[in-house]
């Protein structure tokens, strides 16, 4: 009896059906199921590695390892993967250990408390650490590369071993590399951020609170006068440390500076711009000079000065030689309720007014991004003010007298900043 098969296409589109609807379990069980399928499956379960899902240092620390026996054991696994996202959990420290939150364990295991000492902690960082080494060497595939710190949690660069990070500097050059996301980083040689301005392949570039090493100083140097390569790059994502922190107003002026740079060589290509400053700082940066800019996305919340931060970007706007601006994207981590929208309502109008400009001849949506940066999804819902939804849309009247859509749009964290899908990682 002759044996049936499908048709490669129609095999194709049902692994690909699943992959889009982010369906692993159905992923997993058609891989098992047919060798018909194992190929194209494996390549939607392994084209996103995210190492940073589990928050407790013992548990982080397997998952690296077993992905690195993973590798090992299954070679074809490494050429499937096309993001890698890494990342760490500071442990609450309560004066006896360090504790792990529940919300941090697997749904229905380890419900009680979870202690680890100090030399625990350092086991599991070191044993992971030495496996993000092999698997880094392991990857020749990989174009999405992000190292990030859930909330505001920082990687003290200096606390990883040389050789992990001789190995993380090594992988940025890797020439399949296309887009970065580095977020909040302390201490990495000055020498590193330069490095990868160099790289003229990179499409993608995501800077979020970079602290680098002030003592560096001819490092440093060669970072303020940075002379960048990113001729192709058409997304561009640029948080300076807050003023306040430590050492603040140096290592905001020193990001301004890698961001003129790299805006002024990337003024042909850059499509997407995200800048999210609590303050103006010290030389301040010009989006005026891009010529092809699209999207331009800009922070708004309770701690941003509309008059410091946003204010003069808008107006630089206005003196680009071209209308190229589709979509204004206005994103608050600190969402304000809306009365405190409308007690601001002069500075929105003034906003509404400088859009009525031939700049934004081209302008489609204002889209608005609320970021809730919790588990408990009613943490920031105001039940005695106006819903945001409505009151959003109201801010901007005349520009949406000319068609203009005001969308809002609510987030459960800022998971997306780090995400992969095609490169569109911001």
């Amino acid at each position: 009896m002759q044996k049936r098969t499908l048709p490669a296409e129609v095999t194709d589109n049902i692994v690909d059906e699943l992959r889009a609807a982010g369906d692993r379990q159905s992923l997993s069980s058609i891989a098992l199921a047919s060798s018909v399928f194992l190929a194209r499956a494996q390549s939607g379960l392994f084209r996103v590695i995210d190492l940073n899902k589990i928050h407790c240092p013992s548990l982080n620390s397997k998952r690296y390892t077993s992905f690195k026996e993973l590798l090992v054991e299954s070679p074809r696994v490494r050429w499937h993967v096309r993001a890698l996202l890494i990342g760490d959990f500071v442990p609450i420290y309560n004066g006896a250990g360090f504790r792990c939150p529940e919300s941090s364990y697997p749904r229905g295991k380890m419900s009680r408390q979870h202690f680890l000492d100090l030399e625990a902690i350092e086991n599991c960082s070191l044993e992971k650490a030495e496996a993000l080494e092999s698997i880094l060497s392991m990857l020749p595939r990989v174009e999405h590369f992000a190292i990030g710190y859930p909330d505001s949690y920082q990687l003290e660069w200096h606390t990883l071993p040389p050789a992990t990070q001789t190995a993380i500097a090594a992988f940025f050059q890797q020439p399949s590399i296309t887009s970065i996301s580095l977020s909040r980083i302390t201490g990495p040689c000055p020498s590193l951020i330069a490095d990868i301005a160099q790289l003229s392949q990179l499409t993608s570039l995501h800077l979020e609170d970079i602290s680098v090493d002030l003592e560096n100083v001819c490092s440093l140097n060669e970072l303020i006068n940075l002379k960048s390569a990113l001729t192709r790059l058409r997304k561009f994502w640029l948080v300076p440390p807050a003023l306040y922190a430590a050492a603040g107003t140096e290592q905001n002026y020193v990001m301004n500076r890698v961001g003129k740079a790299i805006l002024q060589t990337a003024r042909e290509s850059l499509e997407y711009f995200a800048w999210h400053s609590l303050g103006g700082g010290h030389d301040p940066i010009n989006v005026g000079i891009l010529c092809n800019l699209k999207v331009i996305c800009l922070r708004i919340d309770s701690l941003v000065d509309y008059s410091v931060v946003i204010r003069p970007l808008i107006v630089q706007l206005t003196q680009a030689e071209q209308a190229t601006i589709e979509v204004i994207e206005l994103r608050a981590f600190k969402p304000m309720s809306g009365s405190e929208l409308e007690r601001n309502m002069a500075d929105w109008m003034e906003f509404d007014e400088l859009l009525q400009h031939s700049a934004f001849s081209r302008l489609v949506e204002i889209r608005v991004i609320e970021y809730h940066l919790t588990h408990s999804p009613n943490r920031f819902c105001f039940p005695d003010n106006p819903p945001k939804a409505i009151v959003y849309p109201t801010l901007f009247p005349k520009s949406r007298e000319r068609g203009v859509k005001v969308n809002v749009r609510e987030l459960a964290d800022c998971g997306e900043i780090l995400s992969y899908d095609g490169l569109t990682c911001l």
